[in-house]
């Protein structure tokens, strides 16, 4: 069974009529892609369309969001490149598999 393919992030977002106090957080985003750099798993069940910083950067400056935390998302396994990379550009915390962790 293929996997399902999900919508495309919105490319008109719409200020909100009163922005999101100081020192606000977003507590779970993900990035994905480019697509020709980072593969995703043959075993995912879904297929994201591409979601990359400059599109998150545009929503989180709209809505008026400072802080985030980019979560690794299933459709990559185990490869943590483009949930680290994401990171390097802002001031994100991460979450993300780590496999040794989980041995043992």
């Amino acid at each position: 069974m293929p996997a399902e393919r999900c919508q495309p992030p919105r490319r008109t977002i719409t200020p909100p009529k009163v922005k999101a106090p100081a020192g606000s957080v977003d507590c779970h985003f993900h990035i994905f892609g480019p697509d020709t750099q980072y593969l995703y798993a043959a075993t995912r069940g879904y297929t994201p369309p591409e979601a990359l910083i400059p599109h998150y950067e545009r929503m989180i400056a709209t809505l008026g969001i400072e802080r985030m935390v980019i979560v690794h998302p299933s459709v990559y396994g185990t490869d943590n490149r483009c949930s680290l990379d994401s990171m390097a550009p802002s001031a994100a915390t991460a979450v993300a598999w780590w496999p040794s962790l989980m041995s043992g």
